[in-house]
């Protein structure tokens, strides 16, 4: 018994002599990952190596110099040195383009206006005037005499005349012109051996040193010498149109005639006659309302004198409002009369 505890106790003690001495040995032996990770270069070292040693600028200016330099030259800036341009070479005069002279058709027709199909050309209609014939509608590739009516287009039509091809446009009638001084525009119609042409003639306005005055105006047209007509110009060069201005007695006599003829209406619908327009009592009592108002519209010359006085003076009222203020305090300063024991309480003010 006493040689098992013996033998239990050497067991015991080096057992834990095994289990001190793992741990030591082991222990000191480093992990070849952690001293790799350990070894590896950190964040810094990898930095620096990515970017280098840092450059010393070879600037050493402070910005607050810099700055109070920029400032300087804003105030006093240096002295610019004068440039010399080139003179600009005069613009050339551009010649007016040649107008093409237009193709003559020996048409015996004139051209009245088209139909126009634009989804479906080949359904296009052109009216046309042949003399004895009169007007009638053609088709695309209808033959009139020797012409043969190649396509209808928008206001115009495109011809075979004889191996040429030419455009015959839609003759326009003349415009009247409401401004006087202006000529209206006339059209030269579609005639056998001459292209159909527009011209519009347009008064042109010869505007003198003084734009206040009168002007004379040229009206430029295909026929002759037209006669001048003076009309007042504005500033501006355009005509100035004035409205004609009416006399007070004449606006006097159409506004009474207008009552007349209100009064006799009242008369005949007053009559009972079948023909009258006011028949009922509602309409009479509104056109005699009406009348009423008409005449009370009408004033005499001296009458409106009369009120253009009396407006002047209740305009003088209120710009001298200081007058009356001091005309009240005057009437408010007056002595009263004593009153006696009967006399009656004077009214508040």
């Amino acid at each position: 018994m006493i040689k098992t505890l013996r033998i239990t106790t050497i067991i015991a003690a080096l057992l834990a002599v095994v289990f001190f001495a793992f741990p030591v040995v082991y222990g000191y032996r480093g992990d070849e990952k952690i001293e790799k990770f350990l070894n590896s270069p950190g964040a810094i070292e990898k930095f620096n190596k990515a970017k280098g040693a840092k450059v010393k600028s070879v600037n050493q200016i402070s910005p607050l110099v810099k700055q109070a330099a920029a400032f300087g030259l804003y105030l006093n800036p240096p002295v610019r040195k004068a440039v010399q341009r080139k003179r600009g070479v005069p613009p050339v005069a551009r010649k007016p383009a040649p107008i093409p002279e237009l193709q003559k058709a020996s048409v015996k027709f004139d051209l009245v206006g088209t139909s126009y199909y634009a989804s479906r050309p080949e359904l296009s209609l052109a009216y046309i005037n042949e003399p004895g014939k009169g007007m009638y509608w053609v088709r695309q590739g209808t033959k009139v005499a020797h012409i043969v009516i190649e396509e209808v287009k928008d206001g115009a039509i495109v011809i075979q005349d004889r191996g040429k091809t030419v455009t015959l446009v839609a003759s326009r009638t003349p415009r009247k012109s409401l401004i006087k001084g202006e000529n209206t525009s006339k059209s030269t119609p579609v005639s056998s051996g001459a292209l159909a042409s527009i011209t519009s003639n347009i008064a042109r306005p010869v505007v003198s040193s003084k734009s206040a005055k009168t002007a004379a105006v040229p009206p430029v047209g295909t026929s002759g010498r037209a006669s001048r007509r003076p009309f007042p110009v504005g500033a501006s060069g355009r005509a100035v149109r004035r409205p004609p201005q009416v006399n007070k007695a004449e606006q006097d006599k159409v506004l009474a005639d207008f009552i007349n003829e209100l009064k006799a209406m009242q008369a005949e619908s007053e009559s009972g006659k079948s023909g009258s327009v006011y028949n009922s009592a509602e309409e009479a009592a509104a056109l005699k309302e009406a009348i009423a108002d008409f005449e009370a519209m009408r004033i005499t010359a001296e009458e409106a004198e009369g009120l253009d006085r009396l407006g002047k003076k209740l305009g003088n009222v209120e710009r001298e409002p200081g007058r009356a203020r001091s005309s009240k305090v005057q009437r408010s300063k007056r002595p009263q009369p004593p009153r006696g024991p009967n006399s009656p309480p004077r009214p508040p003010r």
